[in-house]
This record gives C-alpha cells, structure tokens and sequence, in this order.
C-alpha cells in the first residue's frame, strides 16, 4: 500500500504485484506513510486532511469505499507485526510523554516507548523484540537507532556526520536498511541490527529533497 499522488486516484493505494490490480483505499492526498497490520486487513496512515491542519493518526479497512477512523495523533505509524498495535511518533493523551510510542488498533492502551519527542520514523523487527528508528535530536543529526521494546535500551546503529534516515529491518531481523547521503549521493544503506559496519548497498536515481517524507520496507 503506498500514498498516491496521481490525479484521477489520489490516496492510499494498495497493489497487487502478482496481477497488477489496485484498490484504491482512502481519496485524501494528505494522507502517508500507510502501514498494514499483521493479518492484511486494516492499514494504519496518517494525515492532516481536516482543517486544523494536525496530523492524526487514521485506521481504514483494506477494502474500497470504507470510511477511515481517527484514533488519535501522531505521524509515521507503523503496526506491530504480530500483535493489534502500532508504534508511532507522538505524545499522550495530555500532550505529555513525546517520542516513539504504541497504541492499539482502536486507539488504546498507549504507551510510551522512548522519551526524546523528536525520534521518528519507527520500524518493528519481525519479531518485536526491538524497534529501530531516526533521531536528529539525540547526537546532533540524524542517526538510526535501535530500542529493545523489553527494557527501552537504546542503541545507536550509525554515526556518519551526513544523513541517515527511514530505517527498515531485514526479515530475519539481522539487518537494519536505511537511506543516506553520507558518500555524496543519496543512496540504500545496512548496518546490522545489533551494531557494526554499515555497508552501501545501491545509489539512488534522482535526489531526496525531504528526508522525512520517505519510508522503506524490507521484503524477502
């Protein structure tokens, strides 16, 4: 599923890449950075489509013609690969608690994650056992971290002085793919998820001009 900037079909759009058929979900063009739940059938996103111009976090139906639920606020959602949550840069309920954090499905039992407000950009492992994500805060420019979601260490995973950013975790959970600019180009980066020796792995057309409208998903 993927935001769709087209004019005749702007929204989150799914596709299927063995026959080529898209759905089209939601028909707002604010609305980003769509995530699927672990069972396929629901898609976390978030937006500022209503005239507060505040970004919310949205829940829809993988299905034509549903009606998206506002669940609360934040940005960059991405849904635990097992269980009926999403990670999210956001804050609590009183505004408080800022970082990475978790809610469910419905918008409940939200719960903080990290503690620096302008973490962002979180991504599960396979398994949960950790998150990974983008701060620009915590050293002075934009790294990739990692957060092991059962005692809240945090690792730092890079330190190149240029950018990396949208971090994305291998299927076997070993690896941590990201977007960077610290060679001259803008280009695909992986560092292992445990730490270590970050390798460049392919050079990207064209040019990033906000980072922090791109996202990455690592498949098999």
């Amino acid at each position: 599923v993927f935001r769709d900037l087209n004019d005749d079909s702007r929204g989150l759009t799914a596709l299927d890449t063995a026959t080529g058929l898209k759905l089209r979900f939601t028909t707002f063009a604010e609305d980003s950075f769509p995530s699927w739940n672990g069972l396929g059938n629901l898609v976390a996103f978030t937006s500022n489509r209503d005239g507060d111009r505040r970004w919310r976090l949205y829940v829809v139906w993988a299905d034509v013609n549903n009606e998206a639920t506002a669940v609360g606020f934040g940005q960059y959602p991405d849904w635990h690969p097992s269980e009926d949550r999403f990670a999210y840069q956001g804050c609590d309920e009183t505004g408080n608690g800022c970082g990475i954090r978790s809610m469910s499905g419905s918008g409940g039992d939200n719960r903080g994650i990290t503690s620096v407000a302008a973490d962002m950009q979180p991504d599960w492992s396979p398994t949960g056992a950790f998150l990974t994500f983008t701060s620009e805060a915590r050293d002075g420019n934009p790294e990739i971290y990692r957060v092991d979601t059962a005692n809240g260490q945090v690792t730092r995973l890079t330190e190149s002085g240029g950018i990396d950013a949208a971090p994305a975790v291998s299927p076997d959970g070993g690896w941590v793919a990201f977007l960077s600019n610290r060679s001259g180009v803008w280009a695909v980066w992986a560092v292992p998820s445990s730490g270590g020796e970050a390798q460049q792995l392919f050079v990207l057309e064209g040019n990033v001009s906000v980072w922090q409208e791109f996202e990455m998903q690592w498949i098999n």
